[in-house]
């Protein structure tokens, strides 16, 4: 039987691999059209608002890229569901010939869950109720389905905000906004609450 080896733990969590692909991206990218001829760039360089056009140009750019599309619908109930990585471990390890229970491995993989971070809230920051109830539960990763990365909103709570990416729904069957992903090191299991967030703001209290 051979080792465990941590990167293998990694790899064989494919979700896991896709909820970290889209840190640090942004989104798709843009093509900046530019005129051609010497002609248009020294009379574009004359104009005396020439550079204050260029950095309004320039926002725009980034912001179009930061700015995901409406990519899910608003959450119309509570549920929870999981995705349970020792069952995927399991096959993964049955497949590759290797012994969990290996007490080399089994010490590896106890590091790895319980050393796992994942807390992620998943948001329409164009709905200022996702925002307040993301302020309040004092969420710290944002990830978004809708609205600006860099709102000055999100800056005031948050450490990171990022972009929702196509393959994150699809791996973790995302249905709607808010959704809370976070993983239980107890039970190694990822759990996924979709919010109703009128619920939440009927009763004020949370």
């Amino acid at each position: 039987m051979q080792k465990i080896n941590s990167c293998l733990i990694i790899i064989s969590m494919v979700t896991l691999i896709r909820a970290t692909e889209f840190l640090g991206t942004f989104g798709a990218t843009y093509n900046i059209s530019e005129k051609d001829g010497i002609e248009q760039i020294e009379e574009t360089m004359k104009n005396s608002n020439y550079e204050e056009m260029l950095k309004k140009e320039t926002e725009n750019s980034i912001k179009k890229a930061l700015n995901p599309k409406d990519m899910l619908p608003l959450c119309i109930k509570n549920e929870t569901r999981q995705i349970e990585f020792m069952k995927k471990l399991e096959q993964e390890a049955k497949e590759r010939n290797i012994d969990l229970n290996n007490p080399a491995n089994k010490q590896k993989l106890d590091l790895i869950f319980n050393t796992m971070n994942i807390n992620y809230y998943i948001l329409d920051a164009n709905d200022e109720r996702q925002v307040i109830y993301a302020q309040k539960q004092n969420f710290k990763n944002l990830i978004l389905s809708n609205g600006y990365v860099y709102d000055e909103r999100l800056k005031e709570f948050a450490d990171h905000s990022y972009v929702l990416s196509d393959a994150m729904i699809k791996d973790f069957q995302l249905k709607c906004t808010p959704t809370h992903i976070y993983f239980d090191t107890k039970s190694r299991k990822l759990l996924i609450d979709e919010i109703d967030i009128s619920t939440k703001t009927k009763k004020g209290n949370e």
